[in-house]
């Protein structure tokens, strides 16, 4: 069954195209990946797809009994929500009876050492009645694998105080419990702890749900997609199997471009000695021969993916880089007291160094970069900067006040000599 059907599509980025005609189907049970190079178009795309930006042309027709779950690359949530309202905002007659169901349970393990009054009981026996005669039981005992398997146990935290990582993970978590059968996914894996990436993979490996997903994460690639879609020079291309077998295909075709761009340059250089040679064009097979070459000429040659590298001016460290004294750093729990994410942190920093930082999501990961960096300040201990250390410090959700810069004035901002 088919359960989304693009037709060309179109979308204008801001000085050029981003991508043109795409057309492509995914049928159900069907795992395929949309990848390209940063600023291809892929998020644009997804988004054309879930109808939160309108196509400049073409068609999205989705299976309307199907349903589609969106994750965006950066979810946007209300901060004064609780997990549980996030989790199942959804429209779904199921989720809303699972959630008033669930809201009831916690409700009774709060007020576990008393009775519970006859309203809340009545409630829950009426609720249970609803499950059973909807089947809804193999359901939410789903969901409650999928929150517990997330870390997420605390329903009734607010969004606003969740880390970036929880607050993805609960993202997440909406997504895969929806009552769908398509599922859209931009960047799922960024943010995620290594546990919850190796899960994540597995669960969309099994699930029975069609997935289309944009990643750079090529070993999850290869473990869960079954296709791949790439956005390049505003074409999509489809490769049948997963990552590896795309490099294999890729290489293959990337060969044979090189071969037929060579065959029409040899082509080319006869037939401009022969223009050279003022030909008129008064008859239809000399015009036809004419036009054939400004086509050859004017054709988009082959060209192999280059990288990119850029070096900007800097400064010479001193001997002093970065220098921590017992740092500490609390932050208020759900239960009025307060929750040490990092406690006693010493550590002299050398020139040179090269340090990676991991630990599960809410572990306190970035609350330390933002000590280290001064974007916070610590409840006690110290952070000693040398003179000469300036930090460059990429966040993980990056913050750009004026929208309608282009990146040359963003980065004009920092440093005026780029070269």
């Amino acid at each position: 069954m088919n359960l989304l059907s693009v037709s060309g599509l179109s979308k204008m980025g801001r000085e050029a195209p981003l991508f043109t005609g795409v057309t492509f189907g995914l049928d159900e049970g069907e795992k395929a990946a949309l990848i390209g190079k940063n600023g291809t178009g892929k998020s644009t795309l997804l988004a054309c797809i879930t109808g939160r930006l309108a196509p400049d042309a073409g068609t999205v027709v989705l299976n309307k009994e199907a349903g589609v779950s969106f994750l965006p690359q950066n979810p946007e949530f209300d901060p004064d929500d609780t997990i549980r309202e996030h989790v199942f905002s959804s429209d779904s007659p199921k989720l809303r009876i699972i959630r008033e169901y669930e809201a009831v349970c916690d409700a009774l393990a709060v007020n576990a050492d008393r009775e519970p009054g006859p309203g809340l009981q009545a409630k829950l026996e009426a609720l249970s009645l609803t499950m059973d005669s909807h089947n809804l039981w193999n359901y939410e005992n789903q969901i409650r694998s999928i929150l517990t398997t997330l870390g997420i146990d605390d329903l009734e935290l607010r969004m606003g105080t969740l880390s970036g990582g929880m607050a993805k993970k609960v993202a997440l978590a909406q997504v895969l419990i929806e009552d769908t059968r398509l599922i859209l996914l931009d960047e799922p894996t960024n943010h995620l702890d290594i546990a919850t990436i190796a899960w994540l993979e597995d669960w969309l490996r099994t699930t029975t749900r069609s997935v289309l997903m944009v990643t750079h994460d090529r070993y999850f690639l290869d473990a869960v997609c079954t296709s791949i879609y790439e956005l390049d020079r505003r074409v999509l291309t489809l490769y049948t199997g997963n990552f590896s077998t795309y490099l294999e295909k890729k290489a293959i075709a990337e060969e044979i471009a090189q071969n037929t761009d060579a065959r029409i340059e040899s082509v080319l250089r006869t037939e401009r000695e022969w223009l050279l040679r003022g030909p008129q064009a008064r008859g239809t097979k000399a015009k036809a021969r004419i036009d054939s070459i400004h086509r050859m000429i004017n054709r988009e040659k082959f060209s192999r993916d280059k990288g990119f590298s850029f070096e900007v001016t800097g400064r010479r460290l001193g001997g002093k880089i970065l220098e921590i004294e017992g740092v500490s750093k609390s932050w208020p729990a759900a239960d009025g007291g307060s929750r040490t994410v990092v406690r006693d942190f010493s550590y002299i920093f050398r020139r040179g160094e090269k340090i990676g930082v991991f630990g599960d999501n809410g572990s306190g990961k970035t609350t330390l970069l933002n000590l280290l960096t001064g974007t916070i300040e610590p409840d006690s201990g110290s952070v000693v900067r040398g003179d000469n250390t300036v930090f460059s410090y990429y966040r993980q959700n990056p913050r750009f006040e004026d929208r309608d810069q282009t990146v040359l004035e963003y980065i004009r901002e920092e440093a005026e000599l780029i070269t």
